[in-house]
């Protein structure tokens, strides 16, 4: 669709009605064929920025040459092979983009184009660069990364307005001293290439901020780097320098210092200066022993693995990444006491075997902990205080992970108080259940409210058993609901009115009764203390029971031979009306228990949602209360119940509420 054009807007397709063409300013295309390009460009004489990328295009499409007012040209990931000597027709180019070709040699015509300021042959195959290179006098940033570039011409002294220089992944082995003139150079990567020293000419690069030598073959820094005053990331990994110059102690500006895979063994006071590092990475080097960097006050990733440690120093308070894998650290290290922002820290590959007291301290930030092939062991108890962690490894089997973070997961959701999770958790792996004689009103509300594991089914069989009372027309006033019940509220305060049995869903001076129901996943769904003194507890089945006893329904009390056969065909008929006119029946007459397993299996074959959903409170109003949330959040499954494959849950499921798997499984394949 296209939207007219409002200030600088860009388009993205070729489809632009003639009227707008004109005021077009930027293009930007991707898949475009070639030939298709060639027609249409022309139509955006007042071009500014031109975006073709992906395109496939294997030569340089001409009609870009009739674009005189071009100041950006991106030509990325194509297959282009040579640059038309015309190019300098574009007098008002001032960045080219032609990364990811199949350029094989310089492209000459440039050398004609000194207006250029920003230039990008990334990706393709050059091995030379001419002297002729040097007419690009006004250029500010120049990639050459990933190209098979084995030398630099002494030219490059030509680029005095050069701040960026790019060139990562070539074959170079040296470079020239003239680079000293290009004194404006502020980000100089020279990573993976062949350099075994660098030209010792970097005072002049007085305003030079990220230096990536990575990936070479250095084994030192030239003295002349420390005169870099703005030098803020230096990146010297995977060479072969085994001491840290100690001119980096005068590096007080520096954020980010990088000497990991050197070789390294020690470190005395190079580093004292380093007072603003952020990030520090002496991973994979020899060391045995760290001087204190407590004083880096502002250092949040520390990456020391890979060396030979046996203990740590002083570390900073801010630190929140600490690497400490593959050392030989046999203790947990003190040092780790006061992190309390420490969010990721990794301890594998070490030979600590136990925990310390003060483990729990990290437990305000700590998301990560690795302690993979460590001798350690740990219950699950001890990491309840790490509320923010969600990545572990090392301490226990995977499994046990995920049910602690589901533990901590609802005791979230409910507001659980953390002075209960210890003995929460430990009703969660059932238990301890002894401890529920110990709990008053209000853990026995945030335990009614706890969805996961064996929690709310103890306390709810404890306080069934315990604070449960017959009931009877003459002590039964007004019913409480709490939780969630198979009951319609609607339905059920009808009944109960008819009765004369009052209804509400917070405790009045009525209520003589509360309806224990169940918890709603990631909800809070007891709202109230429970017990109440002088009110009894009573589940749904005792109270459908009741209300089936009241109202007379024929088929619960006496159930004929002939209705029940009957309603046993209705339920299973193909006929969707059918199966509506037996629920009708079932509401006015009960449920009979020798009709549960066709009642079930209609409730796995039927697809309706209307027919699913009442064939399930039919159920669930008539089933025992342990198994009951497996139906009630459809987790019972007809394809495992075909093939007599069930789960634990299901298996119990059948096995408590008495049904016969066999006659629901011969049910299910003898129906339509």
């Amino acid at each position: 669709m296209y939207h007219p054009p409002s200030g600088r807007q860009r388009y993205y397709n070729l489809q632009i009605p003639p009227a707008q063409r004109l005021e077009v300013r930027e293009l930007f295309l991707s898949q475009q064929q070639e030939d298709r390009l060639q027609a249409n460009l022309h139509l955006f004489p007042n071009l500014q920025i031109l975006s073709v990328i992906d395109s496939q295009l294997e030569q340089f499409p001409e009609a870009i040459l009739q674009l005189p007012l071009l100041e950006e040209l991106i030509l990325k990931n194509n297959q282009i092979s040579l640059i038309p000597a015309q190019i300098y027709r574009l007098n008002s180019l001032k960045k080219l983009n032609l990364s990811g070709n199949n350029l094989h040699t310089w492209p000459e015509a440039l050398s004609a184009m000194p207006q250029l300021q920003q230039l990008d042959l990334s990706g393709n195959a050059l091995s030379e660069i001419p002297k002729s290179f040097k007419e690009l006098k006004n250029l500010e940033r120049l990639q050459l990364a990933d190209n098979q570039i084995t030398n630099m011409p002494r030219e490059i002294g030509h680029l005095q307005q050069l701040k960026e220089l790019n060139l990562e992944g070539n074959q170079i082995k040296r470079l020239p001293r003239s680079m000293e003139k290009c004194r404006q150079l502020e980000v100089c990567r020279l990573s993976k290439n062949r350099l075994t020293s660098l030209p010792d000419m970097m005072e002049s690069w007085s305003n030079l901020n990220i230096l990536d030598v990575r990936e070479n073959r250095l084994k030192s820094l030239p003295q002349t780097l420390q005169n870099c005053p703005t030098l803020q990331r230096l990146l010297v990994a995977k060479n072969r320098c085994k001491t840290i110059p100690n001119f980096i102690s005068g590096f007080s500006w520096l954020k980010v210092l990088d000497f990991s895979h050197n070789g390294i063994e020690k470190i005395n006071k190079q580093l004292a200066g380093c007072l603003a590092l952020d990030q520090l990475d002496l991973s994979n080097n020899s060391l045995s022993h760290l001087p204190d960097l407590d004083k880096m006050s502002q250092l949040e990733r520390l990456n020391l693995a890979g060396n030979q440690l046996t203990e740590l120093p002083t570390l900073p308070t801010r630190l929140k990444y600490l690497d400490l894998s593959r050392n030989r650290l046999s203790q947990w290290p003190n040092a780790l006491t006061h992190l309390s922002r420490l969010r990721a820290l990794s301890l594998e590959y070490n030979r600590i075997d136990q925990l310390p007291t003060t483990f729990g301290r990290l437990n305000d930030s700590l998301q990560s902990l690795k302690l993979k092939n460590n001798p350690v062991k740990c219950p699950a108890k001890k990491l309840i205080p790490l509320d923010q962690l969600q990545d572990l490894s090392g301490l226990m089997p995977v499994r046990k992970f995920e049910n602690l973070l589901q533990f901590k997961q609802v005791a979230k959701t409910i507001k659980l108080p953390k002075e209960l999770h210890p003995a929460f958790f430990a009703l969660f792996q059932g238990k301890e259940k002894e401890l529920l004689a110990t709990f008053d009103s209000e853990k026995w509300q945030y335990a009614l409210n706890f969805y996961l594991g064996p929690v709310h089914d103890l306390c709810r069989e404890y306080l069934l058993k315990r604070f449960s009372h017959p009931i009877s027309k003459k002590n039964i006033q007004q019913i409480c609901l709490a939780g969630h019940t198979a009951f319609d509220s609607q339905s059920l305060a009808q009944r109960l009115q008819a009765q004369g049995i009052g209804y509400s869903t917070e405790p009045q001076a009525a209520t003589s009764h509360i309806l224990l129901g169940f918890p709603i996943p990631g909800k809070i769904a007891f709202t109230f203390p429970i017990p109440i003194q002088g009110v009894a507890l009573i589940n749904e089945k005792r109270l459908n029971h009741f209300l089936n006893k009241q109202e007379k329904r024929y088929l619960w009390s006496h159930p004929q031979e002939e209705q029940v056969e009957a309603l046993d065909k209705l339920l299973l008929h193909p006929d969707a009306a059918n199966v509506r006119l037996a629920i009708q029946m079932l509401h006015g007459g009960g449920v009979p228990d020798n009709l549960r397993e066709t009642l079930f299996a209609a409730y796995l074959i039927r697809t309706e949602p209307d027919l699913k959903t009442a064939l399930k409170q039919f159920l669930a109003v008539n089933m025992k209360d342990k198994g009951k949330q497996l139906l009630l959040q459809n987790q019972l499954y007809k394809p495992s119940i075909l093939n007599g494959h069930l789960s634990p849950n299901e298996r119990s499921f059948f096995n408590r509420n008495g049904l016969s798997f066999d006659k629901i499984v011969r049910l299910l394949n003898t129906t339509f």
